[in-house]
């Protein structure tokens, strides 16, 4: 591992995510030691080099979290605005009226988009009851794309970036104490172990999009080419029902399974309390000139200001 990694975390040289999931594609001298081993990358980097390759024609087709290229440009980061879409009906919306300036960027950096799949509600998880934004000075924070190291910037927090194969170490050894993500991720990352409140937030749905080659989609029959785009409504369909808290449910159900004293602040059944902590949350945003700018001729004008 790199040496500040290395002696923060001695042993994540040798967790299986780093090991097996992000390993570099060659050996290289380990400077300090002499040692020949495999250095590693963020994920991050590896969702860039995706589609790089696909752009490129090297990959045919590849899958990238729309937000992590909101630095390129705008339209990718437009499902990741808090609260302006916060359940699947909306997020649906928001992605119709969005899709022809997405597919308009695509197409000139020589790619199409096949369907994308949204992620759960994004919460907030935090190793404190907060009841207002206030609360939230100080915090740890990590950002793991544009949008939620903003976040940390309006609301007084500390951004960390961390990336996905090291949450469960920055959170054990108390790098981070806070951060915005779905109840899956609090799962799988096991941050009920670390942290003890979640807030059921729904304040954005992000999307991962499955994008291909156009040169090599141009290339396919046209049989072949309706098949594929049938897709997208398929990958829509388990999360039609309303509200959202359908597909936010089961972690809790699982993450309080494996940790009972998990308090989720509020409950997916409080909806009043929801809606109060929204209103807080959206007002601060909108304080913070916010600005969404949209219009018949250009829906990805969405941005930070």
């Amino acid at each position: 591992m790199p040496d500040a990694l290395d002696r923060k975390y001695p042993r994540a040289g040798a967790s299986w995510a780093w090991f097996w999931v992000f390993p570099q594609d060659h050996h290289s001298v380990d400077p300090r030691s002499g040692l020949v081993r495999r250095h590693h990358l963020y994920d991050q980097t590896f969702q860039r080099a995706f589609k790089r390759a696909v752009q490129g024609g090297q990959a045919q087709a590849g899958e990238i979290l729309l937000v992590n290229f909101e630095n390129e440009d705008p339209i990718y980061g437009i499902d990741g605005i808090p609260f302006l879409a916060t359940s699947y009906g909306e997020s649906m919306k928001l992605y119709k009226a969005s899709k022809k300036a997405l597919d308009d960027k695509l197409a000139k950096q020589g790619m199409k988009l096949l369907y994308t799949v949204p992620w759960p509600p994004q919460g907030i998880y935090v190793n404190k009851e907060i009841g207002s934004v206030a609360d939230m000075r100080g915090l740890k924070w990590r950002a793991y794309s544009p949008a939620t190291a903003k976040i940390a910037e309006l609301i007084g927090a500390q951004p960390v970036t961390i990336q996905a194969a090291e949450l469960s170490q920055a959170l054990a050894t108390g790098l981070v104490n806070s951060y915005m993500s779905s109840g899956s991720t609090g799962y799988d990352s096991k941050t009920y172990e670390s942290l003890k409140y979640w807030y059921d937030t729904q304040a954005w749905l992000p999307k991962n999009a499955v994008i291909v080659n156009k040169a090599a989609f141009d290339a396919l029959d046209a049989p072949t080419k309706a098949a594929l785009m049938k897709a997208e409504p398929a990958r829509w369909q388990p999360y039609a029902p309303e509200p959202a808290t359908v597909c936010v449910e089961p972690a809790i159900t699982c993450m309080r399974g494996c940790n009972p004293a998990l308090q989720v602040r509020p409950a997916a059944s409080d909806r009043s309390h929801h809606a109060e902590y929204q209103l807080r949350a959206a007002r601060h945003l909108a304080s913070s000139k916010w600005q969404v700018v949209s219009s018949k001729q250009q829906v990805g004008g969405s941005r930070w200001e």
